[in-house]
């Protein structure tokens, strides 16, 4: 069974690099209903996003009723989130931009990916016109989720924790033996993947920074250096799926508040940290009237030393053949509203940071919700396609650099 496993980790590995070596290389019209009839008369703005922002999109979507970008619209439009996962979005519609591959209903007329690696995937196989103007609105860093007992134990926050330190616990026969904690078993990490996740691709990518000694200019060539580095790291790998939102619930359910045999370290945004701080940890669409409650021990966010890669989380207007004037238009004065102040300002009660740094956050993303505002200290740039043209790519997005496909 064991040799299986490490069969079944090694063919991971492989697909992890087939994967990363795709992110570094670089109509007819469907009618009035394209996208999802809005059952209030108003033109349907359907928007294509990853979970984590299902709940944001529509509370942002409330708060475009009542802006300034909706009165200036012709007629009234009705913003409805969809969950596709971002690899998957990508993969559509790469394939093809004249049908969805989903049912007409969730046709989307603007895609909110978590990262713009997947636009600039799209923009590289189905041409730069689909996702034209795509430019980030929130952002998050990718962390690990680590208990609070376990985190205490690295002696995090005091000390640093390094991928690398990370790499040496999975490799220690002794597991947590070896900081004086055996009751945990070894050092046990859960991942998603990189084919389908962001978060999965982030992670692989700063692994392969921190294997390289590097904090930019990232090559091909370094990542398939870093082929045993990234397998050690993968051998600690008792999760792997599309979300995190599975784990984190095991989590949920098997955690005692002293640590957890279970997991001891998960990579993910820090925006699923927050929700699951506060109860919600498959990041599900809240309904009204319900009540979240929070795990009886808290996920610390621990920044790496190497450093982190953000998610951009763009919103693009999508130049598909299901997409109608009515729906561009609507959309498009979504989009614009997205950067307003007021928007802005709705992002870290959903777990995002605003584009704006100087923004106060502290209200919601704080110790209290493990997240550390000032860090990551080290922001690590997402490696250029090979088909792009030459862009800034230094630290996370802001309200003075976003990224751009066009």
């Amino acid at each position: 069974m064991l040799d299986t496993l490490h069969r079944r980790r090694f063919t991971t590995a492989l697909a992890l690099g087939a994967a990363l070596t795709l992110a570094l290389a670089g109509c007819g019209a469907t009618g009035p209903n394209a996208g999802g009839a809005s059952d209030d008369g108003c033109t349907p703005v359907v928007v294509a996003t990853s979970s984590e922002k299902v709940n944001l999109m529509e509370a942002l979507g409330e708060q475009f009723k009542k802006s300034s970008e909706h009165r200036g619209l012709k007629t009234c439009a009705t913003v409805r989130a969809v969950n596709v996962a971002s690899g998957k979005a990508a993969q559509y519609l790469s394939d093809s931009t004249k049908r969805w591959a989903l049912d007409a209903d969730t046709a989307p007329s603007v895609w909110s990916p978590a990262s713009t690696v997947w636009t600039d995937r799209v923009a590289s196989i189905a041409g730069e016109q689909v996702v034209a103007g795509a430019e980030s609105f929130a952002k998050t860093p990718v962390v690990f989720g680590i208990p609070e007992s376990m985190a205490r134990a690295l002696d995090y926050p005091a000390k640093p924790v390094s991928i690398a330190q990370i790499k040496g616990l999975i490799e220690n026969p002794e597991g947590w033996g070896a900081l004086g904690k055996s009751i945990w078993g070894s050092f046990k990490i859960a991942k998603t993947n990189p084919n389908t996740s962001t978060t999965g691709l982030s992670m692989l990518l700063m692994q392969s920074y921190a294997a390289s000694g590097k904090a930019k200019d990232l090559t091909a060539s370094d990542v398939q250096k870093s082929e045993a580095f990234n397998k050690a790291f993968e051998s600690g790998a008792i999760h792997y799926g599309d979300t995190t939102g599975k784990v984190l619930q095991n989590l949920a359910d098997k955690t005692s508040g002293k640590g957890s045999s279970y997991v001891s370290a998960i990579a993910l945004e820090e925006t699923s940290l927050y929700n699951y701080n506060i109860g919600n940890p498959d990041s599900h669409t809240v309904q009204p009237g319900e009540t979240l409650t929070p795990p009886s021990e808290k996920l610390v966010a621990v920044y790496p030393s190497e450093g982190s890669m953000w998610s951009d989380n763009p919103a693009v207007v999508l130049n598909a053949a299901w997409v109608t004037p009515e729906q561009k238009s609507a959309s498009q004065a979504f989009v614009k509203f997205l950067h307003t102040a007021e928007a802005q300002k709705l992002l870290p009660k959903y777990g995002f940071r605003p584009l704006d740094d100087s923004m106060d956050v502290s209200q919601y993303l704080n110790d209290q919700v493990g997240i550390d505002p000032k860090r990551p200290a080290v922001a690590l740039p997402s490696p250029r396609p090979r088909w792009s043209r030459p862009h800034s790519t230094s630290g996370p997005p802001s309200a003075s650099r976003r990224r751009s496909c066009s």
